[in-house]
């Protein structure tokens, strides 16, 4: 059985942001990147299956900057859940499932403070069945 857990904290760009028309000279988050991210992994795996359950939050973050705050898109926070499992079949045959996004957390982008949903998208769980062949060496 195996656990791990990661915590990473990002702090907050504080360079001035050049757009097209001028420079922002105000402090916004790093784009793309969210301030508090916490990843969690419980695994189990024998010789004939195993079990991976990984758990995701990311905190609101940056898209994209625009001209001016009122334009910044930002994305909102969110916990995702996703697991894989394997079967061994043979020594080089593995029967192979995934799914990702368990919880079917939405993606919610919004502008400026947050007052206005931009966009709610609801992508569902996406679920996966296959096989995993290993060549001999």
């Amino acid at each position: 059985i195996g656990l791990k857990i990661r915590y990473r904290l990002t702090g907050w760009d504080t360079s001035a942001i050049e757009t097209l028309h001028h420079t922002r000279r105000e402090q916004i988050p790093l784009p793309g990147i969210a301030c508090n991210n916490l990843s969690s992994t419980i695994d189990y795996t024998t010789e004939l299956w195993g079990v991976t359950v990984t758990g995701d939050y990311a905190s609101d973050r940056c898209v994209s900057v625009g001209e001016s705050a009122r334009d910044d898109l930002y994305e909102s926070s969110s916990l995702r859940l996703s697991t894989e499992a394997h079967a061994r079949l043979s020594d080089r045959i593995l029967l192979v499932f995934r799914g990702d996004n368990l919880l079917n957390t939405p993606i919610k982008l919004y502008q400026g403070s947050g007052d206005h949903t931009y966009q709610l998208v609801y992508e569902g769980p996406r679920l996966m069945i296959g096989f995993s062949y290993t060549l001999p060496d």
